[in-house]
């Protein structure tokens, strides 16, 4: 028995390292996953764990719907760093504890020791962004934006609304251009809400200066919503000027001659552009220089073309074009619509409104617009009605011009 005594204990001692290892291994899988799904359980093991700290904090702000400051999360975080020093979250933590006793000056040296080891924590990064608000630092305020929303694009929902606001500072403007001017991921989504929100003068002179580096797609939404305010404000030579500098090809002359065509049915210019009808049965299309070919489907109605077009001030306008059907052409119609758009988008008012009806001949048709004073752009809508038989209608309408008389 005693010659195979070391032999026995040579196996356990293997087994009990092969077991040591094994735990090892699987502790070392075990607890990442723990951390998200019961940090609060790795906390309770190991209060000196900094990822589990920051997870239960997170998972309480979620339960609650916001954060409420708590005592033992400050020791928690205390301890956390002796652990883990450059602990973004812990030094965030003890930021916020800081913070909620009214001590803002130690609470701004923690957020901005948090921000120092890594720019990613986005509490500590709106936390700052909010103290740079208190402060009037607007280059502050820009920096820690562009922080928190480069890592959590989400954020933009609540923090674009307040960036907006802000927009009526010249400084913020000044200091908002240089992330236009590298096309900054959340400037696109930026930009779109603050062409509805914003006065029109201040967003217009924040993107002015940079205005050439907007000429990417993601721009559009937001540069063709300013140019139209622009219009509807009875600043057209203003939009024009906007276009001309963001897009190099842009050609204002030709985008405003009235008879549609590819110039002035350029979809970067929005309303300001002709639109032409491709749903419920109607289906328009250029077909030539001025020529616009529309197919009426049987019981079909809806918008046949559209668009938004300065005036040169009140006063009487008339519309003019050919008409010539094929097909089945009773009783097929065509109907105008004028509508006055004014400066307090997206507010309308029918001012006109005319039946063409639509007979074998080819006609031409004139008609008399009053537009009212203050009515700095106007909406034209065509609008066609299909036969009721079984046969489609197709109209050729050519010769249009909008002028004043």
């Amino acid at each position: 028995m005693q010659a195979t005594r070391p032999g026995v204990l040579k196996s356990i001692t293997i087994a009990a390292a092969t077991l040591a290892v094994a735990w090892h291994s699987y502790s070392f899988a075990l607890i990442p996953n723990l951390r998200r799904s019961a940090p609060e359980l790795v906390l309770s093991r190991n209060a000196a764990d900094a990822v589990a700290l920051s997870k239960t904090v997170l998972k309480r702000v979620r339960e609650r719907g916001q954060y409420v400051s708590d005592p033992r999360d400050g020791k928690a975080a205390r301890l956390s760093l002796v652990e883990t020093p450059l602990s973004r979250s812990s030094l965030r933590i003890i930021g916020f504890d800081y913070a909620s006793r009214r001590d803002l000056p130690k609470a701004a040296k923690l957020m901005s020791l948090s921000n120092r080891v890594s720019r990613r924590d986005t509490w500590a990064q709106v936390w700052l962004l909010e103290q740079a608000a208190r402060e009037d630092d607007f280059e502050a305020i820009l920096t820690h934006y562009h922080a928190a929303l480069s890592v959590k694009p989400d954020l933009a929902r609540v923090l674009n609304p307040i960036l907006v606001s802000v927009t009526r500072f010249p400084e913020v403007r000044v200091a908002l251009r240089p992330y236009l001017r590298v096309n900054a991921p959340w400037t696109a989504g930026f930009l779109a809400e603050a062409a509805t929100k914003a006065k029109t003068s201040d967003v217009t002179d924040t993107i002015l200066p940079v205005a050439h580096h907007l000429a990417d797609d993601a721009y559009i939404p937001a540069v063709s919503q300013i140019i139209y305010r622009l219009g509807a404000e009875g600043r057209s030579d203003e939009a024009m000027a906007l276009a001309d500098n963001v897009w190099d090809d842009f050609d204002r002359q030709a985008f405003l001659a009235f008879p549609p065509d590819a110039a002035n049915s350029d979809r970067r210019l929005g309303n300001l552009a002709w639109t032409f009808g491709s749903e419920g049965g109607i289906s328009s299309q250029l077909s030539g220089e001025g020529v616009l070919e529309v197919t009426l489907s049987p019981l079909a109605r809806g918008v046949v073309a559209s668009r938004s077009y300065p005036t040169r001030g009140a006063g009487n306008y008339s519309l003019t074009q050919r008409l010539d059907i094929t097909g089945d052409p009773a009783p097929s119609q065509m109907r105008w619509q004028a509508e006055c758009v004014d400066g307090t988008l997206p507010n309308r008012t029918v001012i006109w409104s005319q039946s063409l009806p639509l007979g074998r001949d080819a006609a031409t048709y004139r008609s008399t617009i009053p537009v009212p004073a203050g009515c700095s752009l106007v909406a034209l809508n065509l609008i066609g009605t299909g036969p009721d038989g079984q046969r489609e209608a197709t109209v050729t309408l050519s010769g249009l011009a909008f002028e004043r008389l």
